[in-house]
C-alpha cells in the first residue's frame, strides 16, 4: 500500500513539474516568435515589447539609425518574413535560447535568440556591438556639425 500511495505521489509531483516546464517554455517561445516576428519584417515598434530595455536603447535606435539609409525596394523584397520556432534549450530560471527558422522572399536563415526573465517576463536580449566608425557615420548624418568635422578644427 506505501508504494502505491508514493508511485502516486511521485507521478503527482512529475506531472506537476512537466506542466510547469511546459509553461514557461510557452512563454519563452511567445517572447522570441514576437520579437522575430517584429524585427524580421522591420517593424520595431511590435517587436519592442518582446526586448529587454538595454536591447530597445542600444540594438533598436542602431536599427532605426541603419533603416533610415536602406533601400525600401530592399525592405518590400524582403518581406513578408515568417519565422517558425524550433528548440528552446532552458538554462536557469532565468536565462534560455530559442532555435529557430526565418523564411524571407531572399533568403532562408536558421538561428538562435537569447532570452532573459526580467521583471517576471521572458524578453529577447540581442545586443550589437556597433563599430566607433559606424557610430560616428550615423551620428553625422543626424548631427550636421559632425558631417564636415575638418571645418570645425580649421576654425580653432
Amino acid at each position: 500500500m506505501k508504494k502505491y500511495i508514493f508511485i502516486i505521489i511521485s507521478l503527482t509531483l512529475c506531472a506537476t513539474i512537466l506542466t510547469a516546464c511546459d509553461g514557461e517554455r510557452s512563454e519563452i517561445k511567445h517572447a522570441a516568435k514576437g520579437y522575430l516576428d517584429g524585427v524580421a519584417n522591420y517593424d520595431f515598434d511590435a517587436a519592442e515589447p518582446y526586448a529587454t530595455t538595454k536591447t530597445v536603447e542600444e540594438t533598436f535606435s542602431f536599427f532605426r539609425q541603419m533603416m533610415t539609409m536602406t533601400d525600401t525596394n530592399y525592405i518590400n523584397s524582403n518581406t513578408p518574413a515568417t519565422i517558425k520556432i524550433g528548440k528552446v534549450k532552458q538554462y536557469s530560471d532565468s536565462t534560455a535560447t530559442v532555435f529557430y527558422h526565418k523564411h524571407t522572399p531572399i533568403k532562408d536563415v536558421n538561428d538562435s535568440v537569447t532570452l532573459v526573465k526580467e521583471d517576471g517576463k521572458w524578453l529577447v536580449e540581442t545586443l550589437i556591438e556597433v563599430p566607433p566608425m559606424i557610430r560616428f557615420m550615423l551620428d553625422a548624418k543626424q548631427d550636421s556639425t559632425l558631417r564636415h568635422p575638418e571645418k570645425h578644427l580649421l576654425n580653432e
